[in-house]
């Protein structure tokens, strides 16, 4: 196998320098903490919704992720979480 066509060997063409690792870093960051506004929006507002749910119901949510403690849909629930994934890979492919 030559060395154009091997894995490793392609790595050496391109442009990879320090800096567009750092930076690919940070985007899936700040990717990864854009994905979570929309759950802790709904989260809030499922709290503010429902007086009786505590401090502890939220740790156990937060624990368990288990959507039906804050009066909230499973498939909402799944949706929720794949917002995080989705924005967490689109973020570093726009730029």
């Amino acid at each position: 196998m030559s060395n154009q066509t091997s894995f490793l060997g392609q790595s050496s063409r391109g442009q990879n320098s320090i800096v567009k690792y750092i930076l690919g870093f940070f985007l899936v960051l700040v990717g990864y903490f854009l994905g979570q506004i929309p759950m802790e929006v709904i989260k809030e507002i499922q709290i503010g919704r429902h007086p009786e749910l505590g401090v502890a119901d939220e740790a156990l949510f937060l624990k368990t992720m288990d959507f039906s403690i804050l009066h909230i849909d499973k498939n909402i629930g799944l949706l929720l979480l794949l917002m995080i994934l989705s924005l967490n890979s689109m973020i570093p492919f726009t730029f």
